[in-house]
């Protein structure tokens, strides 16, 4: 999300994880909705915001040798619980509510 050389960053996840060694990430994609509506939990800004979609960064793994044995999309999980948290942060205009759609 805010890590802008993604390709180096999983290249050096591979080169000091030992021989055999699993590596797990959880991360946020871009999906098809659209332009990302700032701020979000990671970035109050486009310049600080460097999203990839879930296949640039398959592939941007696989690049970095890492065979992909497990994906999963929790996108649906995400946005029920986005949308659940929306009333709770309704009445608080104060507070940075990372529940956006």
């Amino acid at each position: 999300m805010n890590i802008q050389d993604r390709p180096r960053y999983y290249a050096e996840m591979r080169r000091v994880l030992k021989p055999g060694g699993r590596l797990a990430i959880q991360d946020v994609a871009q999906g098809p909705g659209g332009p990302v509506v700032f701020p979000v939990m990671w970035a109050d800004r486009p310049e600080i915001s460097f999203l990839r979609t879930p296949e640039e960064t398959r592939a941007m793994l696989e690049a970095a040798g890492f065979s992909v044995a497990q994906w999963i999309d929790n996108s649906e999980a995400a946005l029920i619980e986005a949308q659940a948290d929306e009333p709770r942060c309704a009445p608080r205009p104060d507070r940075r509510c990372w529940a956006s759609m």
